[in-house]
């Protein structure tokens, strides 16, 4: 069975919804979207903030884990990202963290032009809406009453429920006082500091806003869109073009069939963090020792496909709250009384523990390194020469 489109995205996730959105506009061009997951947009366990956690360990996850790591006591750590349409944006934890600015420049410096926060900041600002700022709020949380006011993307996010409570106004003056001092809005670049978090979760609803809710569910009667679920797809096809090779389209598998689609234009490979290295390896695209060690034919010998992944650290800290702050330990501790009162209250008035996270405070903070700042530039920029020079070579 083979089928024509001018545009095929592997992988309906954060990234390939938006994608398709965008190309969809143009009710001329035939797009394929083809998830491995399925479309949970009725889940309760995706749509309630609280009840992210219940869906580890399901099918909606990948069930993914580090090998085991030697400096964590051989521990494995879990990194599994979202099967679902919507990817990891279905089943994260909603936190809506911002990048730093010295990140994203980072991705320029690495021989990327047009790819630096000054180019990509006002894209940024049209992914996601922020909750109307009221003087209360900016006062308990220390934010400025303008913050997000520049956004108006589809992603709707708020702040915490619980704002007002004890902790958020003293997390961000104790750091602070530490010489973290958040200078300005986190969501404009800021490097370090304390902040207090946004989550993609809808202020007026109360659930979850992701990918599905934002970039699909509005445009999915579009008769030029086309979304496949529950198919995995097996590798992409290439044709020989010259002394290189293009992406012709893509094998997959949906209900133990064996399908070919082919792309008129291009193959838009979206299938996340680990799973975009692992379809090219498996077309034939990687370390050509480990692909051969494999039985896989190899068409371009490139090492570094499915090395390198590197993650951000964090940790959260944990302290004793006095008796009259309220926590999530009955939760927790799973008591059938305080699980039956969150249900009810949140069915009645999209109110109570069930319409947060349970997170609120967060810090940028710098490591502390012994290397002097011209030690740590002679080795980035010796590291950017290498692999600048080993990925495009002359």
């Amino acid at each position: 069975m083979t089928s024509t489109y001018d545009f095929i995205i592997v992988g309906g996730g954060t990234a390939g919804l938006v994608v398709a959105n965008r190309l969809t506009e143009n009710p001329k061009i035939q797009v394929l979207v083809v998830e491995a997951g399925k479309n949970h947009a009725d889940d309760p366990r995706v749509k309630t903030p609280a009840l992210y956690s219940t869906l580890l360990g399901t099918e909606a996850h990948w069930g993914f884990e580090t090998s085991p790591q030697p400096q964590l006591e051989n521990r494995k750590i879990n990194i599994s990202p979202g099967r679902a349409l919507g990817g990891s944006s279905a089943v994260n934890a909603e936190v809506f963290v911002p990048p730093s600015k010295s990140i994203i420049d980072a991705w320029g410096r690495l021989g990327n032009p047009g790819w630096d926060w000054s180019i990509l900041k006002p894209y940024y600002a049209r992914t996601h809406s922020v909750q109307k700022i009221t003087p209360e709020m900016s006062e308990r949380m220390g934010i400025g009453l303008d913050e997000g006011s520049e956004c108006s993307g589809p992603i709707q996010t708020s702040y915490s429920p619980n704002y007002g409570g004890p902790v958020p106004r003293p997390w961000n003056d104790t750091f602070a006082k530490a010489g973290h001092k958040m200078r300005d809005d986190p969501f404009h670049g800021s490097g370090s500091g304390a902040f207090q978090m946004l989550a993609s979760i809808d202020p007026v609803t109360r659930e979850r806003s992701y990918a599905v809710t934002g970039y699909y569910a509005p445009i999915a009667a579009r008769k030029n869109l086309h979304v496949l679920t529950e198919c995995t797809v097996e590798k992409i096809n290439f044709n020989r073009a010259g002394s290189d090779y293009a992406a012709a389209g893509i094998r997959y598998i949906q209900n133990g069939r064996t399908i070919t689609a082919n792309a008129s234009r291009e193959v838009i490979l979206a299938a996340g963090t680990l799973q975009s290295p692992k379809i090219l390896e498996l077309s034939g695209i990687g370390d050509s020792n480990l692909l051969k060690s494999l039985g896989i034919d190899v068409l371009v010998d490139n090492p570094h496909v499915g090395e390198n992944l590197q993650d951000h650290i964090w940790c959260g800290i944990g302290f004793e709250a006095k008796d009259d702050i309220a926590t999530l330990d009955a939760l927790r501790r799973k008591e059938p009384d305080a699980i039956a009162a969150a249900m009810a209250e949140y069915a009645s008035s999209r109110t109570g523990p069930l319409a947060a996270l349970g997170l609120s405070s967060f810090a940028y903070l710098p490591l502390l390194r012994k290397e002097s700042q011209e030690t740590l530039k002679e080795l980035l920029d010796g590291n950017i020469d290498r692999e600048l020079s080993s990925n495009h070579p002359a």
